[in-house]
């Protein structure tokens, strides 16, 4: 930043916060057609958003996930939606339980089971007949691989909706999910809103 003629400064206040400000000299000879003013501080930042009722970060699908949560919630539906999730990490576990326990009327709509490996998933499915099973590609060194697991679910009879996820997103497995018998394949880590999608889509279906 220093080469750049630039600048760095960290502001931190007890029980408030941290602010880092990032300075760069303007290029010399160049006007600037300037529409919109940034905010200088965090608290204009909190402002801003607190006034604009059409503010929007990017990455927001609070009103979808709303909307998608109120579908599912008042859908007829008389039993609970059957879900697995297949991930050898505990952590990304919990991520996904926190989805659904942040609001109690919607998961009054679900079930929601964990499997860590191959074997474990194809017994509770087994058990269960899940109506989505959300399926991990890499389940550990002492399981078989997430596209092998919807093989055998596959040929123990599974009729769910089967989506694989993965952060290593290539052709070779966007080429490989069809074949095994998934449905489809959502880049790692599953937005909120893209498993309420698939919720939805189930009921709509009639599938549950």
């Amino acid at each position: 930043m220093e080469d750049h003629g630039g600048n760095i400064l960290c502001l931190s206040t007890p029980n408030i916060g941290t602010e880092f400000i990032f300075t760069l000299p303007i290029g010399e000879n160049h006007e600037l057609d300037i529409k919109h003013c940034l905010p200088v501080s965090a608290n204009e930042i909190r402002q801003t958003r607190h006034n604009s009722s059409t503010y929007k970060h990017p990455l927001d699908n609070s009103g979808e996930e709303y909307t998608l949560e109120q579908s599912i919630i008042n859908s007829p539906i008389e039993r609970k939606i059957k879900i697995l999730v297949t991930d050898d990490e505990p952590l990304y576990r919990n991520i996904i339980r926190k989805h659904f326990s942040e609001n109690t009327l919607l998961a009054d709509k679900i079930e929601l089971c964990f499997a860590s490996s191959c074997q474990e998933s194809v017994a509770l499915d087994k058990q269960n007949k899940f109506h989505i099973i959300i399926m991990d590609i890499d389940l550990g060194e002492e399981s078989l691989d997430g596209f092998d697991t919807v093989t055998n679910l596959r040929s123990e009879g599974s009729t769910a909706k089967i989506i694989i996820h993965s952060n290593r997103v290539t052709l070779d497995y966007s080429n490989n999910v069809h074949a095994v018998g998934a449905q489809g394949f959502l880049p790692k880590p599953l937005l909120k809103v893209h498993l309420l999608k698939i919720i939805d889509s189930l009921i709509k279906e009639n599938a549950v």
